[in-house]
């Protein structure tokens, strides 16, 4: 353990009374490199599987594998994004053989490196532990955090539903960087559009707008986490709520 199980939440009285006291966070975790390194990946993958635009990717049934051996592959393949992983889980260098979905150029997420594709079976050679998630779109500049998209700063483009949970009513605060075709949509977290609050142009500055004008308001969805989608000559900004009845 990190901390006896006996530790008080200041980290540093050890008293039997202090058994179910919280723990205080391992903040030094932070500084050591090996962990550093795999909090990163699981910041980025979880940023792209979070990533409105490619939900489907991440909940689709085509899905192609083989995990036998030391050296494993799999591909998801939608019309959103192609994703192929490869890795090496021995302890010696290893060859794969993966066929990419397509030929073309293929984009390393992790590293941000290129290669070529034939579209058919190729053999990659691989070092002991070394793995790659390919997409067939150059996604690693578009994902920095998840359920956002960072073509402006949230400086310049704000979305909050007032209040969070939402019962029966609320509104949705948002600010506009330009002038421009606008739209709210209403998603469910695999990305199913569930209706539209607005659509049209509006004038760049702040609005506000009901939630209830959905259809038939809130209450015909079921309690739980929805996120809310704000649109601006492309551009994107995404929130989650919470709906309660």
């Amino acid at each position: 353990y990190d901390f006896s199980i006996n530790t008080c939440s200041d980290g540093v009285t050890v008293d039997n009374t202090c058994r179910l006291s919280n723990k205080p966070i391992k903040w030094d975790y932070y500084n050591s490199t090996g962990r550093r390194a795999l909090f990163e990946v699981y910041k980025q993958l979880l940023a792209l599987k979070k990533t409105p635009n490619y939900f489907t990717t991440f909940t689709t049934s085509n899905v192609t594998y083989d995990l036998g051996g030391n050296t494993k592959w799999l591909k998801l393949v939608t019309d959103s994004l192609n994703v192929v992983v490869v890795g090496n889980f021995d302890v010696v260098a290893n060859t794969v053989n993966v066929a990419f979905p397509n030929a073309g150029t293929w984009y390393s997420y992790l590293t941000g490196t290129s290669r070529t594709a034939t579209g058919s079976t190729e053999t990659l050679s691989l070092q002991p532990g070394e793995y790659y998630v390919y997409t067939n779109k150059d996604v690693l500049n578009t994902v920095s955090t998840a359920l956002f998209t960072p073509t402006v700063s949230s400086i310049d483009m704000s979305l909050r539903v007032i209040p969070n949970p939402v019962k029966d009513q609320a509104r949705v605060s948002y600010h506009l960087p330009e002038s421009g075709k606008t739209s709210l949509q209403l998603l469910s977290m695999n990305g199913t559009r569930l209706g539209n609050l607005y659509q049209g142009f509006q004038s760049k500055g702040s609005h506000t707008t009901p939630i209830n004008t959905l259809t038939n308001s809130v209450k015909q969805y079921a309690p739980g986490v929805y996120l809310l989608q704000l649109t601006i000559n492309g551009k994107q900004q995404t929130t989650k709520f919470i709906i309660t009845h």
